[in-house]
């Protein structure tokens, strides 16, 4: 019997994630606490449709029986899509142009490979967009994943041969490409949502100016949604963040089982007990290579910052995440930026305030719950503190404009008794209401109930 599994009540669990699925940073945190309450009541076979370093997979292996992983070190090396694609064209040139022609397009490019990019930019978009706007296509994250899905084919369905199996897929709209391609029959299906991804693109698409960007961008909501609606319809039981959420689940398909299982935040790992709160800055950390993130941050400094300068002209901003370095702002004294940190807790630490000045987005805030048990006050939009429940004015400062946003952060600066009281107020609410342990607890009685 696997270590975490308990006696009487044993379960063969199939977890099937593209994404790696680990704290402390993203999705992989509820991805991570969600698989290890799994595997309290079962054997948990971990599938994973990426590579894995060495010390994430000695981490998973911890928690899981087996894992089934990509891993290029052992995959044998075969003739790549792009190979075909470069194959393809080579073959085709010849009949397109003559050799005088070809070679003078090549030279050109060579002299100019800047330009490279925007031709082949200019040809998909004139020649290929009409095709992928009328026809169904699977999200951009689906085909980044078929690979790992072709190499791990054969694990994968002898896996599936024995049935009566939950299947549980973390990222719900993989849910139709993996049933295309597998047969999922005689197995309990289960489902989870880290957002409303359709919603959150469509909200997406009114901050973004840019014709081609906007017309991609309203592939990806098409295709989202699409796929989305399909889990809802394929999955037995679907779990998504927050009751509203629900809501737009059961409005795209009425007859879906929804529930919701909130995010959480391990209260052991992020604790209080060791912050100081000792200099004057502010925080905000997420990955930024996540849309909504990236309009928070540049809102935040373009419109907000500057008013709380000219008051507090000392106090520094700190940006930490993954792929933080990727952020297109300008060099700015009193902002820096973290990419990747190892451990995000000393961030937090050092920090006076922490800020969420999201405009968009779905789902539940990580952030706010990690802040929260950290014992920092936070200053956050409506949007910034949606799907959480049981908040109110003596737990977090809201705010919706840059003139309310900065108003408020410049009142905790000056006054340290609020920052204590909202900091208490907010984890005393974090413990009572989003540790993992009672989130855990409560989703198992849905998933074996």
């Amino acid at each position: 019997m696997h270590p975490g599994s308990t006696a009487g009540h044993e379960k063969d669990i199939v977890f099937i994630t593209h994404s790696v699925p680990l704290p402390p940073i993203g999705g992989g945190t509820r991805s991570y606490h969600i698989l290890k309450s799994l595997a309290q009541k079962g054997n948990v076979t971990l599938v994973v449709l990426n590579s894995l370093q060495a010390g994430e997979l000695l981490l998973l292996k911890q928690v899981c029986t087996k894992i089934l992983y990509f891993d290029e070190a052992l995959t044998v090396k075969k003739s790549s899509g792009l190979s075909k694609i470069k194959t393809t064209v080579k073959l085709l040139l010849p009949f397109l142009m003559s050799s005088y022609e070809l070679n003078g397009w090549l030279m050109y490019f060579k002299r100019n490979p800047a330009h490279l990019f925007s031709v082949f930019n200019n040809i998909f978009f004139f020649w290929l967009f009409p095709w992928f706007a009328v026809r169904n296509t699977y999200p951009l994250e689906v085909y980044q994943a078929q690979g790992s899905m072709n190499e791990l084919k054969e694990e994968i369905s002898r896996l599936l041969k024995t049935k009566g199996k939950i299947l549980f897929f973390d990222f719900n709209y993989f849910l139709p490409a993996f049933h295309k391609k597998f047969n999922i029959s005689g197995h309990t299906i289960l489902s989870n949502a880290h957002n409303v991804e359709f919603d959150v693109l469509q909200q997406s698409l009114s901050f973004e100016t840019h014709f081609k960007n906007r017309a991609w961008l309203y592939v990806q909501y098409k295709s989202m949604k699409e796929s989305e609606k399909q889990s809802l319809i394929l999955s037995d039981k679907v779990f998504c963040c927050s009751a509203k959420d629900r809501q737009t689940y059961l409005s795209l398909v009425k007859e879906a089982t929804v529930f919701v299982v909130p995010n959480g935040v391990d209260t052991h790992y992020f604790t209080s007990e060791v912050n100081d709160h000792v200099g004057m800055s502010l925080l905000f950390t997420g990955t930024m290579n996540y849309f909504p993130n990236q309009q928070a941050v540049k809102w935040f400094i373009t419109k907000i910052f500057p008013l709380v300068l000219e008051q507090h002209p000392q106090l520094t901003f700190t940006i930490a995440g993954k792929h933080a370095d990727k952020l297109l702002i300008e060099t700015h004294p009193n902002i820096r930026v973290v990419a990747n940190p190892p451990d995000i807790r000393p961030y937090f630490s050092e920090a006076s305030v922490y800020i969420v000045p999201l405009q968009l987005g779905g789902g539940t805030r990580l952030k706010i719950l990690e802040a929260a048990a950290m014992g920092l006050p936070v200053v956050s939009t409506q949007r910034g503190a949606e799907g959480l429940d049981n908040l109110n004015s003596s737990c977090i400062m809201l705010a919706d404009n840059e003139v309310e946003f900065a108003r408020a952060i410049n009142l905790l600066i000056v006054n340290k008794e609020m920052r204590n009281s909202l900091a208490s107020n907010l984890n005393t609410w974090v413990k009572n209401w989003y540790s993992w342990e009672k989130i855990g607890s409560d989703m198992n009685e849905i998933v074996f109930n």
